[in-house]
């Protein structure tokens, strides 16, 4: 009984440490996100900027299964909460076309989304992974006077694909906006 115990314990001790290491392992690509100010007045467009860092020592590559309109792309999606309510918003492609932004070691691919909540809610993205109906626009995301939380995400929509291929998922940091009255 001793014996099995002390293997048991190694065999958690080894689990932990593998699990701290895996932790520890940062994907090779970070996305950030900023808003120019930390308000903006209701109804007012919203401006965001996505940056893309290849922080890893080899060359990387963000693909997408086709284009869209609008300024997002294909794969990457948002969180916005405004209280206790999280509503995720996906970027589908429309037209069929492959779309690759290669990122070298330490190179940024820097966009900027000029209205958010025009682009959320636009065609070409799902709500909660229900799609826009008949090209009818769907609610204004930043619709209330308020405190959100936007974050944003990325998958790459092409599966199975060989290095330099990114096929992992990011997450942004968290961006705090104040909807105001003016």
């Amino acid at each position: 009984m001793r014996t099995l115990t002390i293997g048991l314990v190694t065999l958690l001790f080894t689990g932990v440490a593998w699990a701290d290491e895996t932790a520890k392992r940062k994907p090779p690509v970070q996305i950030t996100i900023s808003t120019p100010r930390p308000q903006v007045a209701f109804r007012a467009p919203i401006p965001l900027t996505i940056v893309y860092t290849n922080t890893s020592k080899e060359t990387v590559v963000l693909s997408a299964n086709g284009s869209r309109n609008g300024q997002g792309y294909p794969g990457e999606w948002f969180e916005v909460t405004f209280g206790k309510k999280t509503k995720r918003y996906e970027m589908f492609a429309i037209d069929p076309v492959g779309l690759a932004i290669k990122l070298k070691p330490g190179e940024r691919w820097t966009r900027k989304i000029s209205a958010l909540a025009a682009e959320l809610s636009g065609s070409g993205v799902s709500i909660d992974g229900k799609l826009a109906g008949n090209g009818k626009r769907m609610p204004d995301p930043f619709g209330r006077p308020g405190q959100y939380t936007i974050k944003v995400g990325y998958k790459n929509t092409v599966q199975n694909q060989p290095k330099p291929e990114f096929t992992g998922q990011i997450t942004s940091n968290v961006a705090k906006l104040k909807v105001v009255w003016y």
